[in-house]
């Protein structure tokens, strides 16, 4: 049962056991010994509801009531070193990756292409483009694609890079290029479902933030299985970033990668996971984890899914998700 379909008693039940939770947590955040008791509960008790409930609100606080849309777009499509086992792009994963492409010669889209969707998706109304490529993808070449995609879109839209491991010199040159945003995680089990060291991780963000670039970060991915240990580590190690956009993503192995067979967690699950990283997170992050914020994806994709191509399809694809948010319950 969900807030929406909740009679007016449980709905003011619901209030008063959110307002509760948002009484604890207003003066800290939750830490690591209330994660543990909290994680192993289901997301079908009241608990958990009032928990999900009071970080809807604290997002609201936040951000405001208003949804978010940003797009990505998939530069390229080469077998990448990070050998995230996951992924259908992974070296490792070499039967996937080498169906990636129809022509293995087409793995890489042109900056026309590139400046063409962020044109449709700046129109469109998106708050923020993000460019993922695969680990080593040159950083000169993304500068380049950042300087001429940045002079096609409103300065209000952010640019983001999703990008391999940069140091220093490299974070510099992603700012002066045009992006104002890099995505960057400690993923769970780094450096054991994938070839990155996490300390190397570790040390691009701190490069990225120290050349003026935002933080978007996260805890993922999220399977069947993960410990609570686990879980709440990472839920604090990814807050500690103080990143301004967070979340929490669920597992999506591609077909015939070595970890197709991990069950990602529910929709519902996530739901609860998130709403208690969102109370673990303090008010420097200011969106993700609850929903205010849905994702466009365009391009090459990792997760092997089927993405808009042509602007009317890309518009389709936009519109549906302010109605998704609409649905949700965000102005759009």
């Amino acid at each position: 049962m969900t807030a929406g379909v909740l009679d007016k008693a449980s709905a003011q039940t619901l209030k008063r056991a959110a307002e509760r939770v948002l009484d604890k947590v207003r003066e800290k955040t939750l830490e690591r010994a209330e994660l543990l008791s909290l994680i192993p509960l289901s997301e079908d008790t009241s608990e958990a509801r009032a928990y999900i409930a009071a970080a809807r609100t604290k997002a609201v606080e936040l951000a405001g009531p208003s949804g978010h849309i940003s797009a990505q777009i998939g530069v390229d499509a080469y077998p990448c070193e990070g050998n995230c086992l996951y992924c259908g792009y992974a070296a490792v994963n070499s039967a996937v990756n080498a169906a990636a492409t129809k022509d293995p010669a087409s793995r890489e889209l042109d900056a026309d292409t590139i400046v063409s969707y962020s044109r449709i998706l700046s129109e469109a109304g998106v708050h923020l483009i993000s460019l993922m490529t695969t680990e080593d993808y040159p950083t000169e070449k993304l500068c380049a694609l950042a300087e001429a995609v940045r002079a096609h879109i409103p300065s209000a839209v952010r640019l983001m890079a999703n990008t391999g491991e940069i140091d220093q010199r490299q974070a510099v040159q992603l700012k002066a290029s045009g992006f104002d945003m890099f995505y960057h995680a400690v993923r769970l089990g780094e450096g054991v479902i994938t070839d990155i060291d996490p300390e190397a991780r570790r040390r691009s963000i701190a490069w990225g933030k120290e050349a003026g670039l935002v933080l978007m970060s996260g805890t993922e991915p999220l399977y069947e299985g993960q410990s609570a240990e686990l879980l709440a580590d990472g839920i604090i190690e990814a807050a500690a970033f103080e990143p301004y956009y967070s979340g929490l993503c669920a597992l999506h192995a591609v077909e015939g990668t070595r970890m197709y067979h991990e069950r990602p967690v529910t929709r519902p699950r996530l739901q609860y996971l998130a709403a208690l990283a969102r109370l673990a997170t303090g008010s420097a992050t200011i969106l993700g984890f609850v929903g205010h914020t849905k994702w466009l994806n365009l391009g090459f994709d990792p997760r092997g899914r089927h993405n808009p191509v042509t602007a009317t399809d890309i518009l389709k694809s936009f519109n549906q998700t302010k109605q998704q948010l609409k649905a949700d319950g965000w102005l759009v």
